[in-house]
């Protein structure tokens, strides 16, 4: 059984079309297939894809190095002939170098790159990328540790926020409580006013002091009373016998003066 026994639909009627020789060879009938339904890659498209690519943030000299190889490796599967695919693979070891050197992100890096690919100019790409890895991999490692610490540092800083909010949500819990209790000892001293208010409202708004109270009281009696006229004891100023008696005679000078003053009018 071969892989055409598998085919089916759209596959099946183009492997049909061409000549028994391929559907009997598997490397023909993979060629076939992959030329009509795979996907649409060719040399110049995946060779701009090769000299575009460069080293990204975070990625290490291996990451990178791995991609180039898989990138070119697949330039070389696209060529539509024998030739074009032999002279790919006789550019292979120039094409890597060349752009693993020009595509690191690292000046230094790529300095030292420089002078290690001019030493291997006679060897190939995987001795060089050997060597650049033995002399700049702890280099490479040292970041990627960086970025684990950095990472394995984040639920700390996470567990720190928690911790704050926490915090802060039980300040806030005790503040309201405060403002609750606060309010309670409010409303009981309102209630506590409200409850005198029916005694206070029959009572008189102004109150004489005792001392006046009993100073007025012992006006009344006559016997232990002072008069304001004479300030003599026995009776009170509107019986005083001498306050009458100059009452008396001050009405008698007024009637004098006014008798006075009226012939003196009718003399003029």
């Amino acid at each position: 059984m071969t892989i055409f026994d598998h085919l089916g639909g759209c596959a099946r009627d183009e492997v049909l079309c061409h000549p028994e020789a391929i559907r009997l060879n598997c490397d023909s009938l993979v060629k076939l297939l992959t030329l009509r339904f795979g996907p649409t890659e060719s040399v110049p498209s995946l060779s701009t894809t090769f000299h575009a690519r460069l080293q990204m943030d975070g990625e290490t000299l291996a990451d990178y190095s791995r991609v180039l190889m898989r990138l070119h490796s697949r330039t070389e599967k696209a060529a539509d002939t024998r030739a074009e695919e032999e002279a790919l693979v006789l550019l292979r070891d120039n094409a890597l170098k060349e752009q693993f050197v020009r595509g690191v992100k690292e000046h230094s890096v790529r300095h030292e790159l420089r002078r290690i690919a001019l030493g291997s100019a006679d060897r190939s790409f995987l001795v060089m990328r050997d060597e650049v890895l033995s002399l700049l991999g702890d280099h490479s490692e040292s970041q990627r540790t960086v970025r684990v610490r950095g990472a394995e540092a984040e639920p700390d800083s996470v567990n720190q926020v928690i911790m704050q909010v926490m915090q802060t949500q039980q300040q806030l819990q005790s503040q309201m409580m405060q403002l609750a209790s606060q309010q309670c000892q409010t409303a009981s001293q309102l209630q506590a006013i409200l409850d005198k208010l029916p005694g206070l409202i029959g009572q008189p708004q102004f109150a004489l002091p005792a001392p006046v109270m009993r100073d007025r009281q012992s006006r009344r009696n006559p016997q232990d009373g002072l008069c304001f006229f004479c300030k003599e004891q026995g009776h009170f100023i509107r019986e005083c016998p001498k306050k009458k008696l100059a009452d008396s005679r001050r009405g008698q000078e007024q009637d004098h003066m006014q008798g006075c003053a009226r012939s003196n009018r009718s003399e003029n």
